[in-house]
């Protein structure tokens, strides 16, 4: 488990160092605030190919705050958000910076509490033509 202190290293190491380009914090409990670290980190690293944020209590506003960070990155192609307490309106966001990247072609988001409110479901589906 990673706690601020952590999360804040990973975060410094990712933003400096431009040959990484696979991120896996799956199941590290760092919550939204230590997220807030890795995705100011995202938007000023583009490098990141592959990132997986699964299993950890991020919520609406993190997931905002990756698909914002990410707009910067153009060779991100695996994503993995399963079971980040997300919502309609995360899931919303993301499917908005799937639809603009032209490169993503992985995006997990599985056992969120996407819904159906708001179009989310139809939200994925209209972006479903940019994954090959």
């Amino acid at each position: 488990m990673l706690f601020i202190v952590g999360v804040k290293s990973i975060a410094e190491v990712w933003e400096n160092n431009k040959t990484l380009n696979y991120l896996n914090l799956r199941m590290n409990n760092y919550g939204p605030e230590g997220f807030k670290h890795i995705c100011n980190a995202l938007g000023k690293n583009c490098s990141a190919r592959h990132l997986n944020f699964s299993e950890n209590a991020l919520g609406d506003d993190a997931i905002i705050g990756l698909a914002e960070a990410l707009k910067t990155n153009t060779n991100l192609d695996h994503l993995g958000l399963n079971e980040v307490q997300i919502t309609a309106v995360g899931t919303q966001a993301i499917a908005e910076y799937v639809a603009q990247s032209n490169k993503i072609n992985f995006l997990s988001v599985l056992g969120n509490k996407m819904g159906v409110e708001g179009g989310t479901i139809t939200h994925l589906k209209c972006v479903a033509g940019n994954f090959n």
